[in-house]
C-alpha cells in the first residue's frame, strides 16, 4: 500500500480579461450616475474629491483595474472570462507548498468581441489587463 504525506489539491485555474475606460464624449456601456448608482457586478465605487469617484473592477484572482469618474461619464466596461480548457491538477504538500501551475495565457485566446473591446479600451487610455489565477481548491 503506497502512502503519501500531505495532500492532493485539485484545483482549478481560469482565465480572466476586465478593464474600464471613460469615454466621456462617446456611448459606452453605462452611464455613471452616483445617484443611481446602478453598477454592474463587481464594480465598486468610492468617492475621491469634489465630483469626482473611483471606479474600480476586481477579478477573482485579486488583480484590478481602476479609472477615475464623474456622475454622468460613459464608462466602457469588461469582465470575461477565458477558455475554460487550462485546469490544473496540483499536488499540496504539508508545508503549503504547490508545484505544476502554469499561468501562461496570451490575449488572443479570448473571445474576438473580448479581445476589441480590451484594445478599444486601451484606445481610450483606460485600465485593462488579463491573466489566470487559481480560484479555489477542494481537498
Amino acid at each position: 500500500m503506497k502512502i503519501r504525506n500531505g495532500f492532493v489539491s485539485n484545483s482549478s485555474s481560469s482565465s480572466f480579461i476586465i478593464g474600464l475606460a471613460n469615454v466621456k464624449d462617446k456611448p459606452g456601456d453605462f452611464t455613471f450616475d452616483f445617484d443611481d448608482h446602478n453598477l454592474p457586478y463587481g464594480l465598486t465605487s468610492k468617492y475621491l474629491r469634489g465630483d469626482k469617484y473611483e471606479l474600480t473592477l476586481e477579478s477573482f484572482t485579486g488583480n484590478y483595474v481602476s479609472i477615475e469618474a464623474e456622475e454622468g461619464d460613459n464608462i466602457l466596461y469588461l469582465d470575461g472570462v477565458g477558455p475554460d480548457d487550462d485546469s490544473d491538477f496540483a499536488y499540496c504538500d504539508s508545508n503549503g507548498d504547490f508545484s505544476g501551475y502554469d499561468y501562461d495565457i496570451e490575449l488572443e485566446e479570448f473571445d474576438d468581441d473580448d479581445i476589441a473591446k480590451f484594445k478599444h479600451i486601451q484606445e481610450f487610455n483606460g485600465d485593462a489587463t488579463y491573466g489566470a489565477g487559481r480560484d479555489g481548491w477542494i481537498i
